[in-house]
C-alpha cells in the first residue's frame, strides 16, 4: 500500500487497485452542482470522485463490484473525514436507492486495447471488444435510478462506437448533450493496433505526427 496525491488529499492504492485515472481529474473540474444533492459514484475505484464529491458538500453512495476497491474506498473515505455510504455492486445490481446524479466510469474500452495496454489491473471487468456493453448497460438501467430531473454523467471513448452510445442515450433519457471531450496522445502500445486494422480512423485524428483518442463524458436527463 501507497499513497497518492488526488486534489487537496492523499488516497491510498495498491499494485491491484487503480490509482486517479485521468476522468477521475477530470471529474473534479467539471464544477459540477452537487451540493445536498444524492450521488451516486458508479464505479469508484479507491474512492477519488466519491470523495471530492463529499467534500463538495453531496450525500455520496460509492459502488464497486472489486471487493478491494470497496475496502479501500471505505479506507479512503475514513482517512480523509467524509461521509460516504460504500456497496459491493455489479452496476446497479445491489443499488437500491434513486439519486439526483450518477456519476460513471466503467470501461469504455474495447478489450482487446485493454489486453494491449494493460491499462486495467487483475480483477476490474473491461468492456468487450466494442468497447460498448458496460456503457450502454449503464445508460440502459440508469434511469430507474435516478429521480425525475436526475442527472447521468457517464464517460466514454472514441476508441468505441459513439454513435451507438448516442444513440442508447436518446432512446433511454429525455435529454442528452456531450458535456466534455479531452484529446488523450496514444500510447506506444496503441500504433500497432492501428498498423493491424483493429482501430480505423473513426477511433481517432492524426496531430502532426502523432494520434490522438478522445476522452467523452456525456450528460443525460432524465
Amino acid at each position: 500500500m501507497r499513497l497518492v496525491s488526488f486534489d487537496d488529499f492523499k488516497l491510498a492504492v495498491s499494485d491491484d487497485t487503480f490509482e486517479p485515472t485521468t476522468i477521475s481529474k477530470i471529474a473534479s473540474k467539471l464544477d459540477l452542482d452537487v451540493e445536498g444533492k444524492y450521488l451516486l459514484d458508479l464505479g469508484c475505484g479507491v474512492g477519488p470522485i466519491a470523495i471530492h464529491f463529499a467534500k463538495c458538500g453531496a450525500v455520496v453512495t460509492a459502488s464497486d463490484v472489486n471487493e478491494k476497491h470497496v475496502a479501500y474506498t471505505e479506507m479512503n473515505a475514513h482517512n480523509n473525514e467524509v461521509d460516504i455510504d460504500v456497496i459491493q455492486s455489479d452496476l446497479f445490481e445491489s443499488v437500491l436507492d434513486t439519486y439526483d446524479i450518477i456519476f460513471c466510469d466503467v470501461s469504455g474500452i474495447p478489450k482487446f486495447v485493454a489486453d494491449a495496454t494493460a491499462w486495467y489491473p487483475s480483477g476490474v471487468p473491461v468492456a468487450d471488444d466494442t468497447g460498448n456493453n458496460l456503457v450502454h448497460k449503464v445508460i440502459e438501467q440508469s434511469p430507474e435510478h435516478l429521480n425525475k430531473g436526475g442527472e447521468l454523467y457517464i464517460c466514454s471513448s472514441s476508441l468505441s462506437n459513439q454513435f451507438k452510445t448516442i444513440r442508447k442515450i436518446r432512446d433511454h433519457f429525455s435529454e442528452g448533450e456531450l458535456f466534455y471531450k479531452k484529446a488523450i496522445p496514444f500510447c506506444p502500445e496503441l500504433y500497432p493496433l492501428v498498423e493491424e486494422g483493429k482501430l480505423d480512423q473513426t477511433n481517432y485524428d492524426k496531430k502532426g505526427s502523432r494520434y490522438v483518442w478522445y476522452l467523452y463524458v456525456y450528460r443525460a436527463v432524465k
